[in-house]
Order: C-alpha cells, then structure tokens, then sequence
C-alpha cells in the first residue's frame, strides 16, 4: 500500500507520496526498511526516536509537531492518524469484528475464558487477546503485556481474520485505557470485573485508578455495558450508562444472579436467574470469585445471542483456566494462582479456608518497581490465612529482592520464612508440606518468566511444581 493511501490528514512530504509501506511502526527499534514510525509518546526524547526511526529505513516519521529531520510527517492526533493508517493497511480490520472489552482488577482473564470457550462451543468463531496471550481457532501468539500495542493489537487481528475470526474478547488493563493504548478503539460490549488495590505506583491514588475504569466506560463502550452489581464502582457505571446497562451479582439486585450454590473440591453448582430465566449450572471453576466470573461471562454470551441449554453446556465444559487455581492433587495438595493484589489474595486463600480445615503453606512474593503500599497488605493477609509463609521472589525488575521482602514483612507480626531464590521456596514448601496439607502458590500463574535487573528469565511455577511433586512422591 502506499503511503499517500494511509496518510490523509496532511499531505506527505514531496517525492514519496507513491512510496510502498510494508509496515507501520511506534517503536523505533522495530522499524524496518518500508515502514513508518508513528510518535505516540510525548516527550523532549523524540527527536531522538525519530532520527533512530530513520536510521532504520523508516520512509517517514509521522509527529504532530515538527521536528529538524528529514521525511517528518506533521499531523494534528498522531493516534487517530495511526488508527486511521492500520485500519487500511489491513483492509478495514476494525470493521470485521465484534469487540468485547473487559475491565477490573481481577476476574479479566478468566471471565474472558468462559466468554471465549462458551461462544467457541456455539459455534462462533472466536479469539481472546490478554494475559495469557492471543488464541483462536487452536493457534496462539505471546504478548508482552495484557493488553498490546495497537499496531500489534492490529497484527494479531488480521491474522484471526484469516482464520474466520468474527468475535474477540480483550482484556483491558487500566494503564492501557490512561495512556489509550488502543487508539479509541470501541468495544461493542464493556465488562466490568470489580476494583480493588493495585497500580497505585502509577495512578497515586485509588480515586486516579477507578477513574481510569470508568473512563473505559464513557469513551471505548460504544454498545452494552455489563457491570458487577456488588461493587460500588460497578453501580456508578450503571447509573452512568443506564440506558444500555445489565448487571450481574450475588448480593444486589441485579439482571443475571446466581443463589443456592453448593461448593466441591472440584468445582460448583448454583441456580442461575438468567433474566428471569432459571438454569441449573455446574461449572470446574471454584470458588465464589468465579462465580462472578462465570455471571459476567453468562451475561456477555446471552447478550451475543447464546441460548440456555447452549449456555449451560459450555459452561460446564469449561477447564481450568491456566495459572487461574490450578490444583495439583496427591499426597499433598498444590494450588497455582496468579492473585497478586491483596483482594486476588484474600478471595484465593479464603476461598480454601471454606472447603479445607488443614494447614495451609504459601509461597509469594511481590513484583518490584511497582505499588509498594500493597506489599505489607499482602504479608499480613498470608499470616492471617496461612499456617506457613514462604516469602520468595516476584518480578523483582530493578529492586532488590531483600528490599521487597522487607515491605512485606512489615505487615507481618510474626517473622516469615525467607528463600529468595523462587525455584527453592517452591521445592522446600512442597517437601516440607505434610500429606493431605495445601501448599498455595501465588502471584506468576501461568507466566513464564522472572524478570530481574532488567532482563527476563525463563521460569515456571507449573513445572517447579511438578518437579518437586514428583520428586517427593
């Protein structure tokens, strides 16, 4: 395609406007011979951006100021231009689709799950795009973060449109809807989870980080909004956007409720009011917080045109989710979970005080360079739940582990074991660990890495635990 075709606001600089792009680019150390930079970011260090950009082939950077280079694209919204030039660089992608966004603390990646696996066992063709990566039609792509760069939100979407794909599932994460990751993009269905502690390193306070939730709501929602009723937040949304809002919960009245629930050790069951529907659903996923998860996937497939013997089909046939309690059962019992807020934390741990009365053991630590106030929340959360606590690494980026470690043990009353090194504290809790106890391992899930000192490792809780099940079984 070219260039003269992507960019229309401002007419291109003389001499290039028949020039072929082969790719579009925001990070200068990505540009290739063909492409275009577009500078997203606002800052003194652009001009540097863009020279490095040029260096690299880029046939033009794309700014909304000028800048002393050659081949500088001026524009009035850098963003909207590059919504703009992606939409056609891959035929009108935006256009093929019907967006479902999801936002909140915890519950995304999961609610996501049920949503995709429901609609993918109605027959829809359907992909999800978040922590765990891009999946459809049994494929996958790793992502560095939960929500991507719209260029590569842009790339993963036409390869799901090769595949058929009409629907999508997204997680958005609050720093992604602050610093409109996604460009505007619009979501024909927005989900709100729940609010709790977390990201306060970035957004200073609770009040910024709620705000950038509701912002979601009133600016990238253009069609249904599906909020948890429980919640305070959830509520002002519905007020917010009442005239095309339908609520979920197990406290408040809402449209979609669940009650009579019974609990297994290998999952639940409770009688669904499905807008006045009533359904008996069994699902694998346990635990009261999933089942704020499931009444929010419910609602979103119901929406989508799922009917109810569909709906309760799927949702019994959904499978753990990965890093999302997984349990490892034996001798001794091993659960994964990737809570790392101190409410994921209070509804994992308390979830297993209901169904066990034994001793649990947990292993966690706390990511670096990030909201410290959580730390010592966390620490006293796990004293309070656990019999034993193993304080360990956790992303410790450009911290120090001890450093880390120390916040946390500041919530503490009692003194924690401490075994910095990740892959040990897994080993030592498990061999430690009495038969019929709980070793409870959190904060990494499914992640399959360590980063520390500004580089990532190759690390996984699910095989350090099988490792070491294995090894003292």
């Amino acid at each position: 395609m070219k260039l003269k075709e992507l960019i229309t606001n401002e007419k291109p600089f003389d001499g290039y406007l028949d020039a072929e792009v082969y790719s579009i680019h925001t990070d200068s150390r990505g540009v290739r011979s063909g492409g275009i930079l577009f500078l997203t970011r606002d800052g003194k260090d652009n001009w540097n951006y863009a020279q490095d950009g040029l260096n690299n082939g880029a046939i033009c950077v794309v700014s909304d100021k000028k800048l002393d280079l050659p081949r500088n694209v001026v524009v009035q919204d850098v963003k909207a231009e590059l919504r703009n030039a992606l939409n056609r660089f891959y035929c009108n992608i935006l256009d093929s689709f019907s967006f479902i966004g999801i936002t909140g603390t915890n519950g995304k990646t999961t609610t996501a799950h049920v949503i995709y696996d429901v609609l993918r066992n109605s027959g829809i063709k359907v992909g999800v795009i978040g922590t765990l990566g891009a999946k459809w039609c049994e494929k996958k792509v790793e992502l560095v973060n939960t929500t991507p760069s719209f260029v590569e939100f842009c790339r993963v979407l036409s390869l799901m449109k090769k595949d058929g794909v009409t629907h999508v599932v997204c997680e958005v994460s609050a720093h992604a809807i602050s610093q409109d990751r996604l460009c505007g993009q619009k979501f024909d269905i927005g989900v709100f989870t729940n609010v709790s502690q977390d990201h306060l390193d970035y957004f200073g306070d609770m009040e910024g980080y709620r705000s950038a939730k509701l912002k979601f709501f009133e600016e990238y929602v253009s069609g249904y909004s599906i909020v948890n009723s429980d919640t305070e937040e959830g509520r002002l949304i519905a007020r917010k956007m009442s005239n095309r809002t339908l609520t979920y919960g197990l406290q408040n009245p809402a449209d979609v409720f669940g009650i009579d629930y019974e609990e297994f050790d290998c999952g639940q069951r409770f009688t669904l009011n499905l807008m006045d529907e009533i359904y008996i659903v069994e699902s694998k996923l346990m635990g009261e917080f999933n089942r704020y998860n499931l009444l929010a996937g419910i609602t979103v497939c119901r929406l989508l045109g799922v009917k109810g013997k569909k709906l309760v089909e799927g949702i019994k046939s959904i499978n753990e989710v990965d890093g999302r309690f997984k349990v490892y059962k034996g001798d001794k019992t091993v659960i994964i979970d990737y809570a790392h807020t101190p409410d994921g934390m209070l509804n994992v741990l308390g979830e297993i005080k209901r169904f066990y009365r034994g001793k649990i053991s947990c292993v966690f630590g706390c990511g670096g360079e990030r909201d410290k106030t959580k730390r010592p929340l966390m620490g006293k959360i796990a004293e309070q739940l656990c019999d034993v606590v193993v304080l360990t690494e956790d992303n410790s980026r450009g911290e120090k582990t001890e450093d880390i470690i120390a916040d946390i043990v500041g919530g503490m009353s009692v003194q924690p074991i401490i075994i910095e090194d990740r892959r040990d504290a897994i080993e030592f809790a498990i061999k430690n660990a009495k038969n019929d106890e709980i070793v409870v391992i959190l904060g990494k899930g499914a992640e399959k890495y360590l980063e520390k000192c500004g580089k990532r490792e190759y690390f996984s809780d699910e095989e350090e635990v099988e490792k070491s099940i294995y090894s003292v079984t």
